[in-house]
């Protein structure tokens, strides 16, 4: 079961190869970017996270009050973009009630409104064990009136005793991170993924345990669907700057 610990340290993925900024260095100089069309970092949770604020397109948490089998979403979403929980492994699926973020909202179903919600699911056992899910993400029109949507996609998560392999696929982007590890205690992490593109895109999620350290699990809490103005580009820009000294 997971207990506060550690947060994750930002890291940023790109998916094209040719985008490049300098680290660690003077900011008068000249940066060359590829225009990506997705960008993913995992960034340190929040202490609330309002899933109606952030998920305006879709939402979900998983294990309301400590019980396992409870899912609440969106009510009524104009696109059902977030799928099931599916459970890898054969490890089971159990619920807490101490994670760090509390969550809380008011357009769900079937529980209407909640605050302070500190629960989320776990599976534990041996590496393989997690969580695959998936997010479609709607086109902004069809034929030559469709326009470049983008949509922000965050996915919370954690890890006790143990490190986690997240697996992110589609939308222009294929990656794979293992940087929330912690051997002794907890580290949770927000996965946000920015996506831009004119046609119907599916995200294919999995969260699985990479490394277990003892009577370790790994934690899937909520995911959250928005669309934004911020294009990777803008927000690999931001990133760079706030890493350059």
């Amino acid at each position: 079961m997971s207990t506060w610990g550690r947060s994750a340290t930002p890291r940023c993925w790109l998916s094209t190869a040719r985008t490049r900024f300098p680290t660690r260095r003077p900011l008068n100089v000249t940066w060359s970017v590829a225009m990506p069309s997705a960008l993913a970092e995992v960034v340190p949770p929040p202490l609330e996270a309002d899933m109606t604020t952030e998920g305006v397109v879709d939402w979900a948490h998983f294990g309301r009050d400590g019980v396992a089998a409870n899912m609440d979403r969106k009510a009524q979403p104009s696109h059902k973009a977030v799928s099931e929980l599916e459970v890898l492994g054969g490890g089971g699926l159990r619920a807490y009630l101490n994670n760090p973020v509390l969550f809380s909202w008011s357009d769900g179903e079937p529980t209407p409104a909640e605050s302070g919600q500190g629960s989320g699911v776990y599976t534990a056992g041996g590496t393989g064990h997690g969580f695959s899910l998936s997010v479609d993400l709607p086109a902004s029109g069809s034929g030559s009136s469709a326009l470049q949507q983008c949509f922000v996609t965050r996915v919370y998560v954690g890890v006790y005793k143990s490190r986690g392999r997240m697996t992110v696929k589609g939308a222009g982007l294929s990656f794979v991170d293992t940087s929330l590890d912690d051997s002794s205690g907890t580290e949770d992490g927000v996965y946000t993924i920015t996506t831009c593109s004119s046609s119907p895109a599916t995200l294919t999620l999995e969260w699985v345990m990479d490394k277990n350290s003892g009577d370790g699990n790994i934690t899937f809490q909520a995911v959250t669907v928005a669309t934004t103005s911020t294009t990777p580009t803008a927000a690999v820009l931001a990133y760079a700057l706030a890493t350059t000294s």
